[in-house]
């Protein structure tokens, strides 16, 4: 290149490149989902792990909304167990379902046991999506470790297979236990 045509270095002349080029992105598709956010009231449901309540999943049909609000006191457990959520609702969406029936069929898949699952009980009603931040995420009213969120947060799974038998202490047990070591 000749000096006249190289770029003064202070200059906010630049080379002329498609590289140098400002990126213009463009978003030309992605995935069916539902609407994140409403305006309106909507009806939730409390989901918990063992390690205490992680948000809650809302539904308004009028709005065609759901979603998960995540409880962000909990840490990472409750923000990385957003993708699961996700990954359900739009699962629903491809398939049709109304915001309530999406609601409801993921209230009944439930994440076990990383992503949580909803509390067992009827859904409740938030004026508004604010109003349901303020009670799930605000002022703590919720206790990190309730003492029978284990009861609820995990199903009991019957026990299908053979019975492990406990061990039966006899008598030589015993004697061999009460015995001084040898020394």
């Amino acid at each position: 290149m000749s000096e006249q045509h190289r770029p003064d270095e202070h200059s906010e002349e630049r080379p002329f490149s498609r590289l140098a080029d400002d990126l213009q992105p463009r978003l030309i598709g992605g995935p069916d989902d539902y609407v994140l956010r409403a305006n309106g009231p909507v009806q939730y449901v409390v989901v918990a792990n063992i390690e205490g309540i992680l948000g809650a999943l809302f539904a308004s049909d009028a709005e065609g909304a759901v979603s998960y609000v995540v409880r962000r006191e909990q840490g990472p457990d409750a923000s990385n167990s957003s993708g699961f959520w996700r990954d359900l609702r739009r699962s629903a969406k491809q398939r049709g379902l109304a915001p309530t029936e999406a609601l409801a069929e993921m209230v009944q898949q439930g994440g076990y046991p990383f992503p949580g699952r909803a509390l067992p009980g009827p859904w409740q009603e938030a004026p508004s999506l604010a109003a349901l931040r303020e009670e799930i995420v605000g002022d703590g009213k919720w206790h990190r470790e309730p003492r029978d969120l284990k009861i609820h947060a995990y199903p009991v799974i019957p026990f299908r297979g053979p019975k492990m038998l406990a061990p039966q202490v006899t008598e030589e047990m015993r004697r061999s236990a009460r015995r001084p070591p040898a020394g």
